[in-house]
């Protein structure tokens, strides 16, 4: 059950990064005030690195303190989202709309103590609700939380979608609305594919993995959040007058006999990627070797994707940047590893896409139509994935699009 009237309000940090932005913005929460909304506003820091209030901008202040620590630096990572919520209850308050701002303490919310990327284990909304009785707009900084110990905690990556979708919960609010400086979720990149048009309904399956392969998109643990509140979610362009998209649930929308048929979504990329291979004899006669291998890489911390495994090899994708200490550590198994450095994935998303016949064929005579190849392949009732040379990653992108939403 949703309280009735209680929309989250969650603005962008390119929503709020200039005035003119910010009184679009206020724009749009005085609509809601106007139809007798109860309204909680989230908000990122003002803008991206070189901004002065960015989140980036203000860790630049410490890049040269390697003893900075995490504590230190999530009490000045915080900062952003504060200044920004400050700034937006007193443009609110400037246009006639009662409006307060709270850091994450305030709003009552606790994390955990891990810090750079910590998980929020409840939210008290005692003073949120007053305020809400009240007639007041709660503008809450995004992204952060206190521990039970009073440190000041972030995030991570996508956590001020995670603060709206913990807070709407919270307080069983009838939507989350989302805005951005896009059209909600589109087809493409619309910097890499020009006519990529938005997709009026996602799951929320389907938006974790386009957020997972590359696609700036609801993070997938707040998607995770969303879903395990049933939570309605609306992600739009700030700007009026333009499309958006409703994330919706995906209970056995795809199951056979549903009336929704398996469908293409998305098509997104993801570069910064190494393939390392590994084949042999010793496969062969060491059974328990390809487990001992990931087992190393899972002490090492280190994530990884698109793995084929076959009796004589093995091959895996990984961040870059740590490639060469996987690879290092291989050869102290006595393997051989190749590496091919510099790839992208380029991930086409959508529902049941598995029970689509002939996708990956589709896929691999648009790339050959361009002459781009293809050095391993993954797939899932969600994805399908091609890795490909990081110099063709936006070629390969309007390759698929073309090929499925042209």
């Amino acid at each position: 059950m949703h309280m009735s009237n209680t929309v989250v309000m969650k603005f962008g940090g390119t929503s709020l990064s200039l005035p003119e932005r910010r009184t679009v913005a206020a724009d749009r929460v005085c609509e809601r005030v106007g139809e007798g909304k109860r309204i909680v506003v989230v908000v990122s820091a003002m803008g991206r690195r070189g901004a002065p209030y960015a989140t980036d901008t203000l860790l630049d202040l410490v890049r040269d303190f390697p003893h900075a620590g995490a504590r230190e630096i999530d009490a000045l990572a915080a900062c952003g989202e504060e200044i920004s919520a400050a700034i937006f209850a007193s443009v609110l308050n400037e246009r006639g709309v009662k409006a307060i701002s709270l850091r994450g303490f305030q709003a009552g919310i606790v994390t955990d103590g891990l810090h750079r990327e910590a998980s929020i284990l409840e939210i008290r909304p005692r003073r949120m609700l007053s305020l809400l009785d009240q007639g007041t707009v709660v503008v809450v900084a995004g992204f952060q939380g206190t521990t039970l110990d009073g440190d000041v905690t972030t995030l991570g990556r996508g956590g001020s979608d995670t603060t709206a979708m913990s807070i709407a919960a919270a307080l069983r609010a009838e939507v989350v609305e989302i805005y951005t400086d896009v059209d909600g979720v589109l087809t493409a990149d619309p910097k890499v594919v020009a006519d990529a048009r938005a997709v009026p309904e996602v799951t929320y399956e389907e938006s974790a993995e386009l957020a997972f392969n590359g696609a700036e998109v609801l993070h997938p643990v707040a998607a995770e959040r969303a879903q395990a509140s049933g939570l309605s979610v609306k992600i739009s362009n700030l700007l009026p007058g333009t499309d958006s998209t409703w994330i919706v649930p995906d209970e056995g929308r795809w199951s056979p006999g549903k009336e929704k048929a398996p469908r293409t979504t998305a098509v997104t990329s993801a570069a910064g990627i190494a393939q390392l291979r590994i084949s042999g004899a010793r496969f062969h006669s060491d059974p328990d070797l390809v487990a001992r291998i990931f087992a190393m890489v899972a002490e090492r911390g280190v994530s990884l994707d698109m793995m084929n495994i076959s009796s004589d090899r093995v091959a895996f994708t990984l961040d870059r940047m740590h490639a060469q200490e996987i690879a290092a550590v291989l050869s102290e198994f006595g393997l051989e590893v190749e590496i091919t450095d510099r790839c992208a994935k380029v991930t086409l998303v959508g529902g049941g896409i598995h029970g689509i016949p002939g996708v990956m064929s589709r896929i691999l005579r648009a790339l050959a139509r361009r002459r781009i190849g293809v050095h391993q392949s993954v797939d899932s009732n969600m994805i399908i994935g091609v890795l490909v040379d990081g110099a063709c990653e936006e070629e390969a992108v309007r390759a698929v699009h073309e090929e499925f939403f042209g």
